[in-house]
């Protein structure tokens, strides 16, 4: 058994269908084929919830779980994407030196017109964790990101639930549209303001603990 983020997609790929080499989350109940809405919180860390919240979020809270290293964002939601530790996705940070191409590239703004001739998204960026399952799937996602090749490529197979930027209630509905969806089905929410207001003003900054205290109570 394990504690880390890999073995939450380990476990859930398997509720799914997938069998792969993690092993299963220790701390999560029987999934038992069941749907399953995974909301990430970028930033909102255990410490962060267990310092901070009153009610719901700590109340519910079950265990600690690890990320993974490198600890960087997009090593971290390129695992949650994709299923895969760092050492078999190859994404450790925003800026990387990749032998496709002659300088450090910005992940995130890679697009099809970048890619050196003979190269395909695909060699760059890992295979969806959506395209490994076999249910109905659904990304709810910043209408900003979705069109960036490194989404497009995290997000392939899943159908698209743009909500407005920064928008938490436009957030929210998304993601009830996705849970009262037909079918058993498997939805991912990425909402990044815990983890953009950390880096601007620091974790324990007034604006910050607000949007932790305005999440915490939706």
């Amino acid at each position: 058994m394990g504690k880390g983020l890999v073995n939450l997609m380990g476990s859930l790929g398997r509720n799914f269908g997938y069998d792969n080499s993690y092993k299963d989350l220790d701390s999560l109940p029987n999934l038992d084929k069941s749907s399953v809405i995974l909301i990430i919180l970028d930033g909102m860390g255990y410490d962060l919830v267990m310092n901070y919240s009153k009610g719901f979020l700590k109340e519910k809270t079950i265990d600690k779980m690890y990320t993974v290293f490198p600890t960087t964002t997009v090593a971290a939601v390129t695992s949650l994407m994709s299923g895969e530790a760092p050492l078999q996705h190859g994404i450790t940070g925003w800026w990387m030196c990749m032998s496709e191409f002659s300088t450090p590239k910005e992940i995130i703004r890679i697009n099809e017109e970048s890619l050196p001739k003979n190269v395909k998204a695909n060699q760059i960026f890992p295979k969806s964790f959506f395209s490994k399952i076999n249910i109905d799937s659904y990304m709810v996602i910043d209408s900003n990101l979705i069109d960036t090749l490194y989404n497009k490529c995290n997000s392939e197979k899943s159908i698209p639930l743009t909500y407005k930027p920064g928008n938490l209630d436009d957030f929210i509905n998304k993601i009830n549209g996705a849970i009262k969806k037909p079918n058993p089905k498997y939805a991912c929410a990425y909402w990044p303001g815990i983890d953009h207001l950390s880096h601007e003003k620091g974790k324990h900054h007034p604006d910050t603990l607000n949007h932790f205290y305005k999440l915490s109570n939706v």
